[in-house]
C-alpha cells in the first residue's frame, strides 16, 4: 500500500496520517534507519498524544502492508503488470519488471482511491498542514533509537545538529532528488522525563536523519505530489525519481503507454486488495 491507501480511514488524526507515512518517508531520507513493530509499540501509549499517534500511524502502516503483500490480488496483479512491462521491453533486465510490478499496484491503488473521492486527498494534504514536522522527527527519533528490550537509549550530549552544519555537510542543497526549501533548527519539546527531548537528537546510524526528515516533510506537503498520480506523464517522472533513488535505469518515455491498462487492471481488483477478500 502506499500514502493515500494507508492513511485513508484516518484524516481526522494529523499525527497519525503523519506516522502511516514515515517507514516511506525514512526510505528516501536514510534507508538504514527503520521503525520496528516492537519499537513503535513501545511507544502506542506514550503520554505524548503526538508521540502516540505517529507510533500508531507506523503499526497502522507495517499492519497493512504485512496484509497487503500476502493477498492473492497482490500476487496476481503486480505479476500481471510485471510480465506487461517484461514484454513491452522485451526482456530487458535492467527495468527490473517484478520491482515495477510491485510499485505499480501500490502506486495504482492510491491513484484510484484518489480519483473516486478526490476531495479526500484535499483532507490528506490538509492533516498533515497541522503537524509540527519537527515533532513527527522526534517520535521517529525515539522510536528508531529505542532497544529491543524496550529501555531507551541514553540520551547524546554534546554537539546537535543545526540548521548551519547540516547544510554545510549537504553543500549542494538537495536532498535526495528533492530540493531542499529551507533549513530548520533544532529545538525542545515538554513532556520527556527530564522536561525535554532534542528535536532532532541523532539517530543511532547515521548523523542529521532527523532535520533530514523534517525537510522531506515540509517539501512532500509543498509539492502534492499525489496529484500526479492522476496523469500519465506525471506519474512517469514520479516513478522515475523512484528508479533514480534505487539506482535503476530511468524508464524510457513510451512507458506511459502502459499506464491506461494498468489503472484498469488495478481498479478491477480494488477492494479485493483493500481488504483480501
Amino acid at each position: 500500500m502506499n500514502y493515500f491507501a494507508h492513511a485513508l480511514p484516518f484524516l481526522d488524526r494529523p499525527y497519525f496520517v503523519a506516522g502511516t507515512a514515515v517507514p516511506d518517508w525514512l526510505a528516501v531520507v536514510d534507508r538504514q534507519v527503520r521503525v520496528r513493530g516492537k519499537q513503535a509499540e513501545a511507544f502506542r501509549h506514550d503520554a505524548r498524544p503526538w508521540v502516540a499517534e505517529v507510533a500508531g500511524g507506523v503499526l497502522r502502516h507495517l499492519g497493512d502492508d504485512a496484509r497487503f503483500h500476502r493477498t492473492r490480488a497482490f500476487a496476481e496483479t503486480s505479476l500481471a503488470l510485471s510480465v506487461c512491462v517484461r514484454d513491452h521491453f522485451g526482456g530487458d533486465a535492467t527495468l527490473r519488471p517484478a520491482f515495477l510490478g510491485h510499485v505499480l499496484v501500490e502506486v495504482l491503488l492510491d491513484a484510484t482511491l484518489i480519483a473516486e473521492c478526490p476531495d479526500r486527498l484535499d483532507a490528506y494534504y490538509q492533516a498533515l498542514d497541522q503537524v509540527d514536522a519537527e515533532r513527527v522527527a522526534a517520535a521517529v527519533n525515539l522510536m528508531a533509537g529505542h532497544r529491543a528490550e524496550h529501555h531507551p537509549r541514553p540520551t547524546v550530549h554534546g554537539s546537535r545538529p543545526t540548521a548551519d552544519n547540516f547544510m554545510a555537510s549537504h553543500p549542494t542543497g538537495r536532498l535526495g532528488t528533492a530540493p531542499i526549501f529551507a533549513a530548520t533548527t533544532p529545538g525542545v519539546v515538554p513532556g520527556h522525563k527530564n522536561g525535554t527531548v532534542p528535536l532532532c537528537a541523532p539517530f543511532d546510524t547515521k548523523f542529521g536523519t532527523g532535520p533530514r526528515l523534517a525537510l522531506l516533510i515540509g517539501h512532500f506537503r509543498r509539492e502534492r505530489i499525489l496529484w500526479n498520480y492522476l496523469e500519465d506523464d506525471k506519474l512517469l517522472s514520479r516513478l522515475n525519481q523512484i528508479m533514480r533513488r534505487v539506482k535503476l535505469s530511468p524508464l524510457p518515455g513510451d512507458f506511459a503507454a502502459l499506464l491506461p491498462a494498468a489503472r484498469k487492471l488495478v481498479a478491477a481488483r480494488k477492494s479485493e486488495l483493500l481488504t483480501g477478500a
